[in-house]
């Protein structure tokens, strides 16, 4: 994949304004952008498992408020997010 790099550089001004100098600061940024991208294809491969499983499921908060369905569940309760799972249990 290669190395990534980012390069930051800021100028150093004498005190009539002019350029006399700069700052660099260049740094290996290979790990994030590896990590980022792996992170990526795992949420990829979560959401489809998720949304493929044969299982209804929904991710709920605290207080019951769907936050999250599958597509059995859609097509089992017709409802999805912003729905309160209480309401389907009483």
């Amino acid at each position: 994949m290669g190395r990534h790099f980012q390069l930051k550089a800021s100028p150093i001004c004498d005190a009539e304004d002019r350029t006399v100098g700069a700052i660099e600061i260049l740094r290996d940024v290979t790990d994030y952008i590896e990590t980022k991208e792996k992170l990526r294809r795992s949420k990829n491969r979560y959401r489809a498992i998720f949304e493929n499983r044969a299982t209804p499921t929904a991710i709920t908060d605290r207080e019951w408020n769907i936050t999250g369905t599958n597509r059995v569940f859609r097509e089992l309760f017709g409802v999805d997010e912003g729905f309160n799972l209480r309401d389907l249990l009483d």
